[in-house]
């Protein structure tokens, strides 16, 4: 939009410069004050979704972390309850193995 505006002060510079006589010169003149309401527009647009975007990354950040924590916790207990379940059948399975291994 800047580089739009740029180019219709330009050419009204240039429609100044050599007197048209036949409006030009006020036809750029109002395309350049619309161009400059799309400038403001957009800049305030802008500024609008910046803010947005820092209010909201944070809060993004603290939900993502809660849930990872929450992940990570669940898995540590399912790796306990695995590790607790394994030592359980290995506590049944070692004698058996001892007197196999004694008997050979």
């Amino acid at each position: 939009a800047c580089e739009a505006l740029d180019s219709k002060r330009a050419k009204a510079a240039r429609a100044i410069s050599a007197e048209a006589g036949d409006g030009k010169a006020a036809q750029m003149e109002s395309e350049i004050g619309e161009g400059e309401g799309l400038v403001r527009q957009a800049q305030q647009e802008y500024e609008q979704i910046k803010e947005r975007t820092n209010r909201e990354v944070p809060r993004f950040q603290e939900e993502v972390s809660g849930d990872l924590r929450s992940l990570l916790l669940s898995f540590v207990q399912l790796q306990a309850d695995v590790a607790k379940k394994e030592h359980s059948l290995w506590s049944q399975v070692q004698p058996r193995v001892d007197v196999e291994a004694k008997t050979r």
